[in-house]
């Protein structure tokens, strides 16, 4: 307040200091010792305030700048201090807070120590991508790629990931508006718009993004901690974000080109394609050669795809179109009115849910005037039946001994029942499987390990680690060991054998984001095998061989809830042999 002398300065701070009764606040719950000296004085002032009681001021040699040290935190208010988290959790807030400013301000030094140890440590550097690589490393900053815009209302920079490097939460997306970090809703909406079609629903980016504004365009003074902040032009802003984000996959065509290594880098997970579907020689030796085969170089063909434009204001969030509820479609002669054809791979291989789950009628053809009885029952009512009404989720009770006709798609296993056929969800049931395995493993004794010949170092963003080392007994159950290795560095010596090296390195760091949720030590324990199961199981477009459906067949016959994937959708659809009689027309037939 001793900067404000005028109400305008109040539309125009660009301070980031802490508000004036927070210094007050924390010395009446610990003990604060406070060191001063301004640079033309030639001593220092030290003040010490324990428990809200203060000492008197004196002088004392000192450096230039002011130094405040906190111990002892709630050593007078014992009830409030039994409400704080385990020492590595509150640790990891710690580093996530002093991350955040570490990123903003590239030329400060930050050191932290816990336990007389230095946990982290940050020299001033001269760039921002360099503050990156000290804190995530160059796995990340690797993936990175430039962002760069300037228009009337901010000017933007910053880096955000290739789409082959995601990860299955937002911690590591960061907003700064004139060097403050904030958390903000519209610039998240932006920001997941410009990687629409290019990230697996689920799975969100790295971002590091820094805004230049006036100060009299926006509102820092929303919430006590300036972390949330209001826009002056939303719309502007919206569409500024996103469309720098997009401009990156319009111009950049190597970028354009990894990103149909999507959904090939997710489904490598496992050394063999089916581990639990095959029988090879027990001592391992196979897998084992398979985990350490590094990955055959690969070229990529150039494709190219149409980018949409940035959306109005009110289309920020586009719902996707429902299946059309129409039966009739009208031919037209008109290129505008013809269903939009996707002309690339890439696309079609993005958006196949999407496409699957279009209107099987939306084609370019006359439909001929509907049938009639005399009953005036549409002949045709039960062929337009929608697909949930046709097919009944179904357990496998009554269905007799499945017999596999064929794989559709490359994604469903057909099979015959005794009453009629059933489409079965390979990847669903083949995680419902993995689940009950591992869960019944788990509850007796940890995970069987792969030890790897040439052990790993992975790091670790600082809030990671100190996450990791909280969950590091989770990890051993699950087959994994691990060892600190330094203050953001872990080294790997084990894998769960169901994964390889590439997928087990992923899983970590995906399986922090799941502990970062709220739950019980039980929830998060499920939680995690979930996600091991899900990571291991064969994938939608995995071609699979007879035997490695008969497999899973008859390996979900013995679980005891077949029906559901773990996440709770439907593993078998089922149409009797009566309905399909009703849909050829074939009752009263021989």
């Amino acid at each position: 307040t001793s900067k404000i002398q005028t109400a305008a300065d109040l539309e125009a701070i660009t301070t980031k200091g802490f508000r004036g009764e927070a210094l007050a606040a924390i010395s009446s719950v610990s003990r604060l010792e406070l060191i001063t000296r301004r640079p033309d004085d030639e001593f220092g002032t030290k003040v010490v305030v324990e428990g809200g009681k203060e000492h008197p001021p004196i002088t004392i040699g000192a450096s230039g700048g002011t130094t405040i040290n906190i111990t002892d935190l709630f050593f007078n208010t014992p009830a409030r201090k039994k409400f704080l988290k385990k020492p590595a959790t509150e640790m990891g807030h710690v580093l996530s807070t002093i991350t955040c400013h570490a990123l903003a301000n590239e030329r400060v030094h930050f050191t932290f120590i816990h336990n007389g140890r230095r946990s982290l440590d940050l020299p001033a550097v001269s760039n921002r991508p360099e503050r990156i690589r000290q804190i995530f490393g160059h796995a990340i900053l690797d993936e990175m790629i430039p962002v760069s815009l300037d228009t009337p209302v901010l000017s933007l920079s910053g880096f955000v990931s290739r789409p082959t490097l995601s990860r299955n939460g937002a911690q590591h997306i960061f907003f700064f508006v004139n060097d403050r970090y904030v958390k903000d809703r519209l610039l998240h909406r932006a920001l997941m718009n410009g990687y629409r079609n290019l990230l697996p629903a689920g799975r969100f980016p790295v971002a590091f993004l820094f805004f230049d504004i006036n100060p009299h365009e926006i509102d820092i003074n929303v919430h006590p901690t300036k972390q949330e902040i209001k826009f002056y032009r939303e719309d502007a802003v919206f569409s500024a974000t996103y469309g720098a984000i997009r401009q990156v996959w319009d111009t950049r065509e190597d970028a354009k080109q990894e990103t149909t290594q999507i959904f090939e880098s997710l489904k490598k997970t496992t050394p063999h394609p089916y581990p639990s579907l095959t029988k090879t020689n027990a001592d391992g030796l196979e897998t084992a050669k398979q985990v350490y085969s590094p990955p055959e170089n690969q070229s990529v063909k150039s494709v190219s795809y149409p980018i949409p434009p940035p959306p109005l204001p009110d289309e920020r969030e586009i719902e996707p179109i429902p299946p059309s509820t129409e039966h009739t479609q009208t031919k037209s002669d008109d290129p505008s009115a013809m269903p939009r054809q996707v002309e690339s791979d890439f696309i079609r291989q993005l958006n196949r849910k999407e496409l699957q789950s279009a209107d099987i009628h939306a084609s370019d053809t006359i439909q001929e005037k509907p049938n009639v009885n005399e009953n005036g029952i549409n002949d045709l009512a039960q062929v337009d039946k929608r697909p949930d009404e046709l097919f009944a989720t179904k357990s496998l009770e009554g269905a007799g001994r499945l017999v596999v006709r064929g794989q559709l798609l490359n994604s469903y296993i057909l099979a015959e029942g005794a009453d009629g056929l059933y489409v079965i969800d390979q990847h669903a049931a083949h995680e419902r499987i993995l689940f009950e395995e591992f869960f019944l493993q788990a509850a007796n004794k940890p995970l069987v390990g792969q030890p790897l010949l040439f052990p790993m170092t992975v790091d670790f963003s600082p809030d990671d680690a100190a996450l990791l080392e909280e969950h590091e007994g989770t990890f051993k159950r699950l087959g994994y060991d691990i060892e600190s290795f330094g203050p953001k560095t872990f080294v790997i010596r084990a894998i769960p054998i169901a994964l390889n090296m590439e997928a087990a390195e992923n899983f970590i760091k995906d399986l922090l984001g799941e502990f970062r949720r709220e739950g019980s030590a039980d929830e998060k324990r499920e939680r995690a095998l979930h996600t091991l199961a899900c990571r291991a199981a064969v994938k939608f477009g995995d071609p699979l061989s007879r035997e490695d459906m008969e497999h899973i067949i008859r390996e979900l016959e013995r679980m005891p809830r077949r029906n559901v994937c773990p996440h709770g959708r439907p593993n078998i659809l089922f149409v009797s042999d009566d309905s399909l009689r009703r849909l050829f027309k074939r009752t009263g037939f021989s």
